[in-house]
């Protein structure tokens, strides 16, 4: 009974691990990015596809990436998300934040 419970355990740990949203993406290109120099297509080669993109009525082009992984015991959460904004394609500004316990 005891062997049992053990694997029940150690699969629901196993398993429990697998609840992400969002799209993986290379966190360190925040460091090749740079402001005024990167272009909308370098952060495109970069990072791929942005979770969501706004175009403000001022012409900045917003690009947010995120990515979220949780365990069910709370273990190995993390979340990184980075914002890229860009004026006539661009990079006018650049935000990160990568938070993992």
């Amino acid at each position: 009974m005891g062997k049992n419970l053990l694997i029940i355990v150690l699969a629901v740990i196993f398993l429990g691990c697998s609840h992400t949203a969002g799209r993986q993406y290379d966190v360190a290109a925040m460091d090749r990015i740079g402001v005024g120099k990167t272009t909308e297509s370098d952060v495109l080669t970069m990072l791929g596809l942005p979770l969501s993109e706004k175009e403000l009525s001022n012409g900045i082009k917003i690009y947010d990436y995120a990515y979220g992984n949780r365990c069910i015991l709370g273990f190995g959460t993390s979340l990184d998300l980075m914002q890229v904004q860009l004026y006539n394609g661009v990079v006018i500004n650049k935000w990160q934040a990568l938070m993992h316990d």
